[in-house]
Order: structure tokens, then C-alpha cells, then sequence
């Protein structure tokens, strides 16, 4: 029982784990995810992302919920409250897409570290992330669209 209970102690965490080589691998990825992303920055808005855009903007400047005065109750408030920080670098489309560019780029770091966790490998890691950062289907969403359901 006591041996058990050593191993338990003993046990690090994945943060204790990560090294100054690793540290440096999952800023690269970060990195390299949101500059893969940066020619789409001129890809103008569309559908979802174009009412998203609007509710950031009047959240960050009125502090409601609204379209055109009147409470919006269609899309989720989450990620436009997201977006609204970023309103304080740029406007309201901008926003949009930087707030998707950096959450999508942290899914790709948290992807490595699961990976890192379960298969204690950092190629594997690294090639796990590189797989879902190139999906066509993550990248449109997170890049080319800048839609909700790439941050999901």
C-alpha cells in the first residue's frame, strides 16, 4: 500500500514533463499555425461569421447582445465574447479572425500534449498536430471561414 502510494506522489505532471526543447516544439507549432493561416486574413467575411462579427462589435461597444437594438437570440454568446478582446488591436471583422486564428492555434498545441500523454512520444506528438493543423477541413473552418465550429 505504501508502495502505491509513492508511485501516486511521484507521479508529474505533463507540465513538469514538457523541457526547454518541447517548450520550444509547441511554440513553433503555435507559430507555425497562425502564420499558415495569415493569407487567408484578406478573405472577406461570410454567413455566420458576418452576424458573429456584428454581435463582437456591439458587445464591445454598447455592452448587449444586439442587432439593430434588438436582442439576438439565434447564435450562442460565446464566441463573440471571445472575439471581444481582440476589438481592442483592430475592428470588429479583424477580430473575428484573429480570435479564431489563436484559439485554433491553441487546439493545435493541446492536440500535441494529449498526444504527448497518452503515447509519451514526442514525433508522434508533433506529427498528430501537423495532421489535424493540415486537415482541409480544420483549415477551412479556421482559416479560409472563419467559423465557430473550428473552435469546437
Amino acid at each position: 500500500m505504501m508502495e502505491l502510494n509513492n508511485k501516486v506522489n511521484n507521479k508529474k505532471s505533463l507540465f513538469e514533463e514538457i523541457g526547454k526543447k518541447e517548450l520550444i516544439v509547441l511554440i513553433l507549432l503555435f507559430v507555425f499555425s497562425i502564420a499558415i493561416k495569415l493569407p487567408t486574413l484578406h478573405y472577406p467575411l461570410s454567413g455566420d461569421s458576418v452576424v458573429y462579427a456584428e454581435l463582437t462589435k456591439n458587445l464591445y461597444e454598447t455592452r448587449s447582445y444586439t442587432i439593430n437594438g434588438e436582442l439576438h437570440t439565434q447564435y450562442p454568446i460565446l464566441f463573440p465574447l471571445l472575439s471581444t478582446p481582440f476589438m481592442l488591436f483592430t475592428n470588429h471583422m479583424f477580430a473575428l479572425k484573429f480570435a479564431v486564428f489563436v484559439f485554433s492555434s491553441l487546439i493545435i498545441v493541446l492536440v500535441y500534449l494529449i498526444i504527448r500523454k497518452l503515447f509519451n512520444s514526442i514525433t508522434f506528438s508533433i506529427i498528430g498536430a501537423l495532421l489535424v493543423l493540415l486537415n482541409p477541413w480544420f483549415f477551412s473552418y479556421t482559416g479560409t471561414f472563419p467559423l465557430s465550429e473550428g473552435l469546437t
